[in-house]
């Protein structure tokens, strides 16, 4: 572009007309191959982001995103990347918790990671199975009192028991 304005303002115009003729087929290529290039960068986001690689998510994503500013789909992945780290330290937190089965902890700390990001499919996955899991676990408790109860002829105590049980697990 300089050599085409140094070519105008020295009186070669013909010259100049080449070269700015050439600036434009190279900015028409660029322009058309836009589109591909988006796709690819999206496709390289999307990759990391699943295989937990913040920094080329980051990077995708920026890149698309200055390729087509405002866009939200681009906006929510770039967010998405730019919370990966500590999803993924919510994750690991939570998965200690759950080794440790302290189910309550686990689950708060798994849906904190869902709360960031809402799409982490592990995280979904998480609170799913906690919840499950502290049921059944609230459901044994009640049924063990209940039959304590049962045992030691407190009646009501087992009735009111067993009726907690039921509630938790139809």
């Amino acid at each position: 572009m300089n050599a085409a304005d140094d070519a105008f303002r020295d009186g070669q115009f013909e010259t100049a007309l080449e070269q700015f003729e050439s600036v434009l087929t190279d900015l028409q290529e660029i322009f058309a191959s836009l589109p591909d290039e988006l796709a690819r960068q999206l496709e390289t986001g999307d990759a990391a982001l699943l295989s937990g690689d913040e920094d080329a998510a980051l990077q995708a994503f920026a890149i698309a995103n200055s390729m087509e500013r405002g866009n939200p789909e681009i906006q929510e992945k770039l967010l998405r990347a730019e919370n990966l780290e500590q999803v993924l330290s919510l994750m690991r937190q939570g998965e200690m918790h759950e080794q440790d089965n302290a189910l309550d902890d686990a689950l708060k700390t798994f849906s904190n990671a869902k709360l960031l990001d809402s799409k982490w499919q592990a995280a979904n996955d998480a609170v799913t199975r906690l919840r499950a899991a502290i049921r059944q676990r609230d459901f044994q408790q009640a049924m063990s009192k209940a039959f304590r109860a049962k045992a030691s002829k407190d009646y009501l105590i087992a009735r009111n028991s067993f009726s907690a049980a039921q509630s938790i697990l139809p």
